[in-house]
């Protein structure tokens, strides 16, 4: 393992680990309903991030499925500032899924093998 992979598997150590605290205290999102909407966006990034060769695909994914969101809000009358809210919440959480799936999951997962003696 070179430099670059442990400062990625660190990162991604952070990064999980950052994600986390906040899905699981009210200190940045306050519903329970609403961490676990974000949750299932974080996820589905990674998922995105892993399949695509790049975290943009998680990213892209992700902004196509918020700007469908918006555009039937908009279209029904529902948009507000609450709404824009969650939506660059969901953003985030895409973009933190993205990347995570794309760029550190893989070197995680080898560099677990490599302890075990696997």
């Amino acid at each position: 393992m070179n430099g670059l992979d442990i400062f990625l598997i660190l990162l991604s150590v952070g990064t999980v680990t950052i994600v986390v605290v906040a899905l699981k205290t009210p200190f940045f999102i306050t519903d329970k309903g609403e961490r676990a909407y974000q949750a299932i966006h974080f996820l589905l990034g990674i998922i995105a991030g892993y399949i695509f060769p790049s975290f943009l695909g998680g990213i892209v994914l992700g902004m196509l499925k918020e700007l469908v969101g918006i555009t039937l809000a908009a279209y029904r009358g529902l948009l507000s500032p609450e709404r824009m809210l969650r939506t660059i919440r969901a953003l985030m959480f895409w973009i933190l899924g993205g990347f995570f799936g794309a760029h550190t999951l893989e070197k995680f997962h080898y560099s677990v093998l490599f302890l075990l003696g696997t």
